[in-house]
């Protein structure tokens, strides 16, 4: 049966899942389309939330709510770490942050509740990690503002990414070719054609001017963003 003190850590751990789903969402609302690994934890810790905090008088549900959180933290790394790498995109990077930072209370207040530890770093811990979660959302807001475009150049051939999508297919010519990448989503993307050696950055609604020679063949580019395989197209060189 829980005390106070044990309680206090359970309203923690509701309300640090409660923020983690609010970032699944905004991420969505970002990339401009339902992505069913954000949808399907969403709902998981949503249904934590609300398990947490209606039975928790009942170890059980502190233990599963545990250790699908530490799955979900363990899971989600590979794909927050590159964009907290990027606060220049401020829609994945505020995200990613306050979803880690997130997944962390709930892990820590998870395991106080438990083991009915004191509530005296209860509070600490929710004004330092919302200290912290307000800082990562300044910087990247910073960050972002300071992004311009390229200048576009003359005969320049546009490619377009939107909605998480190349076009399958770009024909140039052969030689010095110009290309003008623009990024339509909120969400960073990159535009790479590894036989040709050519990496670009793509922040959130940026465009990007590049300049490559190529020879005459079939040169497949993609974003090597993790999660966006499906981003990807021939440049078709004549």
């Amino acid at each position: 049966m829980p005390n106070e003190q044990s309680s206090v850590w359970i309203r923690l751990l509701a309300g640090a899942l409660a923020v983690v789903v609010l970032s699944f969402i905004v991420s969505q609302i970002a990339s401009g389309e339902v992505i069913p690994p954000l949808l399907i934890q969403a709902v998981i810790f949503t249904a934590l939330a609300y398990a947490v905090w209606r039975w928790q008088r009942r170890r059980w549900v502190l233990i599963v709510a545990i250790v699908l959180t530490v799955l979900g933290l363990a899971g989600g790394i590979p794909f927050m770490v590159e964009d907290l790498a990027h606060p220049e995109s401020a829609w994945v990077f505020v995200p990613s942050s306050v979803v880690i930072i997130g997944l962390l209370v709930a892990i820590v207040s998870g395991g106080a509740a438990l083991f009915r530890r004191s509530e005296a770093m209860a509070r600490p811990l929710a004004i330092g990690a919302g200290a912290l979660a307000v800082v990562l959302v300044v910087v990247g807001v910073v960050a972002t503002l300071g992004v311009s475009d390229d200048a576009r150049a003359d005969g320049d051939t546009v490619i377009v990414a939107k909605k998480a999508s190349y076009p399958s297919t770009v024909t140039v010519r052969a030689g010095d070719v110009g290309l003008y990448i623009e990024n339509k989503d909120l969400i960073r993307h990159t535009f790479v054609i590894e036989t040709a050696d050519v990496k670009v950055e793509l922040p959130g609604s940026a465009s990007r001017h590049l300049a490559v020679a190529l020879k005459p063949g079939a040169y497949d580019f993609r974003c090597d963003v993790p999660g966006h395989d499906s981003m990807k197209g021939t440049l078709e060189v004549k």
